[in-house]
């Protein structure tokens, strides 16, 4: 059965097991394969990938043409004890609240796996978010487009000389000082992170007169503890918020705020929403993570006093450009490959190798890429604003071609 299952998905993607084509997938393990597959084949993708049961020369169109013919429905059903054990996933999470009960699970497994591996994978920029890039603006760089995604989210929170800017989930420290420096801000900034903690106090640590950072998740600290904020930014953490506490979180939000204050939420979304993420992205990558739906957000950020000014939800492009460049870095580390080959030796069911987890990494970072070229997820900037006085103009001009975007970098 597991077989003829994965055989009809394969079909309704428009590819041939063990094929010439560069996308076909080739089985190297049936055996092991198709007995993952036929228990959960959520995970057998990416498990099975890591374990080289199976491989393809063109990961990227692989999973993009699986991913959407099943998004189209056009794939085969599942058996009833797949149904069963993925209906019993997602109950659990959509019956619980695992973003408040395990708010570091997600720092522990994947935040903290090595600055080495993040300052290899993600370049000189350390920023752990899509990229702002549009085809129009030709070649992809990644740390060009990384900056413009920071200028523009900059601009849009209208940032001025001392301004004090709360930053919620802040990474690895060099957008806090991208603020500072470019805008004269100062910056408090939360997260549960250890290693992002050590990391941006160090990249900060000349200008420490201007920042602050909080070992704590938005709900272990209330506004009154933390003061008042002219703006609030959260790049890309509004996915481990959960939809439970959606409306708590932007009640924290609007309480941070000063009267007429912006509040940029960069966050990638999706048109359905859901109560859990993928299995294998929630068991290797990011643990309760949760795409929200972009109508959700906005209904709990009106709930709480903030009217949405402004919405950019293009970003799509500059996330598949993103993601094309981590895994490219990645792939080329064999010392780094070497070095964390256990890194999920305790949850990985199969037997551990040099190659297993880069190639488990390669799996999350190119079905990811899938997900945003066939259009199941999005990603883009919207500002909010708290009730009171206010400016009246919020966006800003996007740049409409390489040109400009320079222009707007300051670059010549």
């Amino acid at each position: 059965m597991p077989r003829e299952q994965f055989a009809q998905a394969c079909e309704a993607a428009e590819l041939e097991i063990d094929g010439n084509q560069q996308g076909d997938p080739q089985i190297l393990k049936p055996d092991d394969f198709y007995r993952a597959f036929r228990k959960n084949p959520f995970l057998a993708m990416g498990e099975g990938f890591g374990a080289e049961f199976w491989t393809s020369e063109d990961l990227s169109a692989t999973m993009e043409a699986l991913i959407g013919s099943h998004i189209e429905g056009t794939g085969p059903a599942l058996t009833i004890p797949q149904r069963i054990r993925l209906g019993c996933y997602y109950a659990a999470r959509r019956l619980t609240n695992p973003q408040r009960r395990k708010p570091t699970e997600v720092a522990t497994h994947h935040y903290d796996i090595g600055r080495d591996y993040w300052a290899a994978t993600l370049g000189p920029s350390m920023k752990y978010t899509g990229a702002y890039w549009h085809p129009e603006y030709g070649d992809f760089d990644l740390d060009t487009f990384q900056e413009l995604d920071l200028k523009i989210l900059c601009e849009r929170l209208q940032l001025e000389e001392g301004m004090k800017v709360l930053d919620i989930g802040f990474g690895f420290g060099t957008n806090t000082r991208y603020m500072v420096e470019n805008y004269g801000v100062e910056v408090t900034g939360l997260t549960v992170s250890r290693e992002q903690m050590a990391s941006a106090e160090k990249e900060c640590a000349d200008i420490e007169d201007k920042v602050r950072f909080i070992l704590k998740s938005w709900d272990q600290i209330s506004p009154d503890e933390l003061g008042q904020f002219d703006r609030v930014v959260s790049i890309e953490m509004i996915e481990a918020v959960g939809p439970k506490n959606l409306d708590d979180h932007f009640r924290f939000i609007a309480g941070a705020l000063r009267d007429g204050g912006l509040a940029v939420i960069q966050g990638i979304n999706s048109e359905k929403g859901s109560h859990a993420t993928d299995p294998y992205i929630d068991k290797y990558i990011f643990r309760n993570g949760v795409l929200v739906k972009l109508a959700w957000m906005i209904d709990a950020a009106e709930k709480a006093g903030l009217v949405l000014r402004s919405a950019d939800n293009s970003m799509a492009d500059g996330y598949v450009q993103t993601l094309d460049s981590w895994n490219a870095a990645q792939e080329g580390r064999t010392d780094l490959h070497e070095k964390y080959r256990d890194q999920f030796k305790d949850i990985f069911p199969y037997k551990t190798t040099d190659d297993t987890f880069w190639r488990l990494m390669k799996y999350y970072f190119l079905a990811c890429k899938a997900g945003f070229s066939v259009g199941h997820m999005h990603n883009g900037h919207f500002v909010f604003q708290k009730q009171g006085a206010g400016t009246s103009n919020i966006d800003v001009q996007i740049p409409r071609t390489r040109e400009e975007v320079f222009q707007l970098l300051g670059r010549d």
